[in-house]
């Protein structure tokens, strides 16, 4: 099961950082001490300084966001009064430790299970947002047109992306992979096998261009990637933005946007052209970046124990 983030998206800014850091009100803000707990190590200018370029704020603006209001009684009663569920937004270095805890000894998770949860949710949540002719349209997105393509790295974003291929294809929709970096061995090599008893062409390259495409689905990276965009994805990005390309079909794209950073966002100074996906599947929890992503926006990935402690209420995960 999936659940969509798209109420918790248009939130204002204090409503945002206050989901980012777990609290369960609005109002209750990060204090200062707080966030120097969270960033460890350092002053108090660097810190400004991640919160200007992650939230357009500063400590000073933020508190200010957050001081009570001199509205009447009246007037702020005629407010609408919107309840956010507290889903933490994680840093890189939150989303690598939970991994790490879910499979370790204590946590029991092998990274195969892993993979086939994320991918099936992955899917599943396509399958809402972009269902497959024959099936009841999506009130605003229709059905899928024609081929699925899905972008897979050679990490465990793209492992997801392989489960997630099998999963649509036997839900119905006609399907294809572009696996640049193959990697040959377990569980990578399996996936590969698995698609290809399933007729789903695994190609090393894009297609020629966009006929017969009705969907991308972005795999390429998750909280693991590094800048700079390497070869061959700096090319993809370019061909996926270019309207001469592929720029004009839907994309979704799964944790972290190829070519964001995965803690602040769309990459400005990069000098790529940037992807802005019309839907993004954040898998565990959703990632920093996730706070600049403003379309439809999916949680997948049932596996997080309620000592993890990422959702306010563990009826959430419902």
């Amino acid at each position: 099961m999936v659940a969509s983030l798209a109420d918790e998206e248009s939130a204002p800014l204090q409503e945002r950082l206050s989901l980012f850091y777990g609290q369960y009100s609005p109002e209750k803000l990060p204090s200062v001490a707080k966030l120097a707990e969270e960033y460890a190590g350092q002053g108090e200018a660097e810190l400004n300084q991640m919160l200007l370029d992650t939230y357009g704020a500063d400590l000073t603006t933020l508190a200010a966001s957050s001081a009570p209001s001199s509205e009447t009684p009246a007037a702020a009663a005629e407010e609408e009064v919107i309840e956010y569920k507290s889903v933490k937004y994680l840093t890189k270095k939150e989303a690598r430790a939970i991994d790490e805890e879910l499979m370790d000894e204590d946590g029991g998770w092998p990274l195969e299970a892993l993979m086939e949860l994320a991918g099936k949710s992955v899917a599943d949540a396509i399958y809402d947002a972009y269902p497959p002719k024959g099936q009841a349209p999506h009130p605003v997105n229709g059905n899928v047109k024609g081929q699925v393509l899905i972008l897979c790295g050679k990490g465990n974003n793209g492992g997801d992306g392989l489960v997630a291929a099998r999963h649509l294809k036997m839900y119905g929709y006609d399907v294809q992979v572009v696996y640049p970096e193959r990697k040959n061995q377990a569980p990578y090599r399996g996936l590969i096998k698995q698609l290809q008893s399933f007729d789903v062409r695994v190609n090393l390259g894009m297609p020629g261009g966009a006929y017969g495409l009705g969907l991308i689905v972005d795999c390429a990276f998750g909280f693991s990637y590094k800048k700079p965009l390497r070869a061959p994805w700096d090319v993809l990005l370019k061909q996926l933005t270019n309207p001469e390309f592929f720029g004009n079909l839907p994309k979704v794209s799964v944790d972290v946007p190829l070519g964001w950073d995965v803690n602040r966002g769309p990459d400005l100074k990069s000098g790529l052209p940037v992807l802005q996906p019309d839907m993004l599947i954040s898998l565990t929890a959703p990632k920093g970046c996730a706070i600049s992503f403003k379309g439809q926006h999916y949680l997948g990935g049932r596996f997080i124990p309620y000592r993890i402690n990422i959702y306010k209420d563990k009826r959430d995960l419902l």
